[in-house]
């Protein structure tokens, strides 16, 4: 999707980061993966998750964290565990009732980061 089609559906990083939080609230609570998030701050984690989609998308320019493969360095990620969270969030976007191409492109993106991520 381009740039203005992502503003479209997010109008501002507020509606952006409804998804995000539900996404995250979902991953804390889950059984396969929520030990990966042992001891983060999930309200910081959040905010920095939706700056950097914010980024992707075009929304923003605003992104201070680090890159997606040094991020992730201190943590034991399993391709179980990376499948896990995509279907969290795929499942999470389809609730948020975003257009099939939204999904599809965001699930992409993340998809683009499994061999900077996986250990």
């Amino acid at each position: 999707m381009r740039q203005t089609e992502w503003a479209k559906l997010f109008p501002t990083k507020d509606s952006l980061q409804k998804v995000v939080s539900s996404f995250y609230q979902k991953l804390f609570n889950d059984t396969m993966v929520s030990f990966l998030f042992a001891n983060t701050n999930k309200e910081k984690l959040i905010q920095t998750q939706t700056d950097f989609l914010a980024k992707a998308f075009g929304i923003s320019q605003s992104y201070a964290g680090k890159p997606p493969a040094s991020a992730h360095t201190h943590l034991k990620i399993l391709p179980g565990h990376f499948d896990r969270r995509l279907k969290i969030l795929e499942e999470t976007l389809n609730e948020s009732h975003l257009p099939k191409q939204a999904i599809d492109d965001w699930l992409k993106l993340e998809n683009s980061f499994r061999n900077k991520i996986i250990t």
